[in-house]
């Protein structure tokens, strides 16, 4: 496994969230729910290579990734979208085991409490 440090800001979740553990739980728990989808999303959309579709859901999930601090999915969804832009689908696509492993550490780093030892 990662480092936690590697797969998560703790500094920017801490910051967005005014290191308030009630409204950390709900950011998580809000993201926990929706990523998954949005990371099929995005994945649905590397296999259909469709340039527009990849850029949306690459941004949607940046959206909701860097609230949450999760670097890595971060950068990989920034690289993705980037690729895409510029009609580079076969590299954007190599990207995906990537950015599903990413997804899996993020979800697993974030569903270990306690959460004052992940982000003391």
């Amino acid at each position: 496994a990662m480092p936690a440090s590697e797969v998560l800001d703790c500094q920017r979740l801490l910051r967005a969230t005014g290191k308030h553990l009630e409204i950390i739980q709900r950011v998580i728990s809000a993201f926990l729910e929706r990523a998954p989808a949005q990371v099929q999303d995005l994945t649905d959309a590397l296999t259909g290579s469709e340039a527009e579709g990849i850029s949306r859901a690459a941004h949607k999930l940046r959206g909701a990734v860097a609230n949450i601090g999760g670097l890595r999915l971060l950068n990989l969804a920034t690289t993705i979208e980037e690729l895409a832009h510029a009609g580079k689908f076969t590299e954007a696509q190599a990207l995906q085991g990537d950015l599903e492993r990413a997804a899996q550490e993020l979800y697993l780093a974030l569903r270990q409490a306690p959460w004052a030892t992940l982000c003391a």
